[in-house]
């Protein structure tokens, strides 16, 4: 049997996601349990991770740009840099992930982790937040019910 690029890049991605998941898994890592422990017990440790991972995030996508191995302009989709401000998209999208947050009992990484460990309801929580990613992002749904009072309130520079 002959180990295609396909497989070997497979393979590479299931070891690298293995390795995060334990990570994550062994760390208790979580962003609203970040915030959480910050609010409620004034513990800044995992706050102080989380805001860690962003900035090595930052630092790799700014490596990859320099690089020209990764271009994120605004012709990109989903546009990430945009001249224009969506305040409105911005609460309004911050509110429903904080809600869905503490529904799920996490985000999306604490998710994944517990689906590796066994728990339903976070299969059911995956489940529901794939559709509404696909509802979103592939479908309509977005240009019809959303973007022409987003758009309406966006400040353009």
């Amino acid at each position: 049997m002959q180990i295609t690029i396909h497989v070997q890049v497979l393979v590479a991605v299931f070891a690298i996601a293995l390795i995060i998941g334990a990570v994550t898994s062994k760390t208790n890592f979580c962003a609203m349990g970040a915030v959480s422990d910050w609010v409620n017990i004034g513990d800044t440790g995992r706050m102080r991770a989380w805001v860690f991972s962003m900035a090595v995030a930052l630092t790799g996508v700014i490596a990859l740009e320099s690089a020209g191995i990764a271009s994120l302009s605004g012709d990109t989709f989903p546009p990430y840099r945009t001249a224009n401000f969506a305040w409105i998209r911005y609460l309004v999208g911050g509110l429903m992930f904080g809600v869905g947050m503490t529904l799920a009992s996490g985000c999306g990484n604490k998710t994944l982790v517990r689906i590796g460990g066994g728990n339903l309801k976070s299969l059911v929580v995956l489940a529901i937040g794939a559709v509404c990613a696909y509802l979103m992002l592939w479908t309509p749904l977005y240009e019809t019910a959303f973007l022409p009072w987003v758009a309406a309130t966006a400040a353009n520079p």
